[in-house]
């Protein structure tokens, strides 16, 4: 009686396709996690944005934010008090307002200036993804492009 199995070549295509499969997953996969990584701190950027306009209109007290990305981070100082946000690596942050006197929100909520935040994520000098969000000038309302 004979044996029905797979033979040693036959064993090694199969385990050859497999490997290449997974290898293809996972490359795609890391690229994935990186949009997912990039997606994060856009919202987290914006959050803290939208939270500081909403805290300067309840508690009355001014906030002024800083793009210090020469140091990674997004500052911010309300009553006193520094607050920061770290941007993570070779992600670069523009804003159109002055990095030496920030973007201020009054004490009632309202902004001096309409101003657009643009997030860009660079691999290896090409840029990969871009994000950019318009804050208009007297409600807080933010617009993504």
């Amino acid at each position: 009686m004979r044996q029905k199995a797979f033979s040693l070549l036959e064993t090694v295509i199969a385990l050859a396709i497999a490997g290449m499969l997974l290898g293809i997953g996972e490359m795609s996969f890391q690229g994935f996690e990186d949009k997912i990584n990039f997606d994060r701190f856009c919202r987290q950027a914006v959050g803290l944005f939208q939270e500081k306009i909403r805290s300067a209109a309840i508690t009355g007290k001014r906030v002024v934010i800083y793009n210090q990305s020469s140091q990674g981070k997004l500052e911010v100082i309300q009553d006193g008090q520094h607050e920061s946000l770290k941007i993570p690596d070779g992600v670069t942050v523009y804003t159109n307002f002055n990095n030496t006197s920030g973007w201020t929100i009054s004490s009632d909520g309202t902004t001096s200036q309409a101003f657009t935040l643009r997030i860009i994520k660079n691999d290896q000098g090409k840029k990969e993804y871009e994000k950019a969000y318009t804050f208009l000038l007297s409600w807080g309302k933010i617009n993504e492009k």
